[in-house]
């Protein structure tokens, strides 16, 4: 994910191994979402980025994760205006 640390918005880039459907979504320290994407159907090898708004986002970390095909993969960002 980049920037870290974020300030108006944070990306997360993606890629997959094999076509599948594709959900990232953004979460508070005590785990509480604050906001999904879904991407749908995204082609094998193909890049992908998934953006969030943080400019209302109170400051602290974060915690994005992208699901794939059965596959998690979970990064942390950190907020800071």
């Amino acid at each position: 994910a980049y920037p870290n640390p974020a300030q108006n918005e944070v990306r997360v880039a993606l890629s997959v191994a094999n076509a599948s459907e594709v959900s990232v979504s953004l979460s508070n320290a005590v785990g509480q979402v604050v906001a999904t994407q879904r991407m749908g159907k995204v082609a094998a090898g193909t890049q992908q980025e998934a953006v969030f708004s943080t400019s209302t986002l109170p400051n602290g970390v974060y915690f994005y994760t992208v699901e794939a095909g059965g596959a998690r993969k979970s990064g942390r960002v950190v907020v800071a205006h």
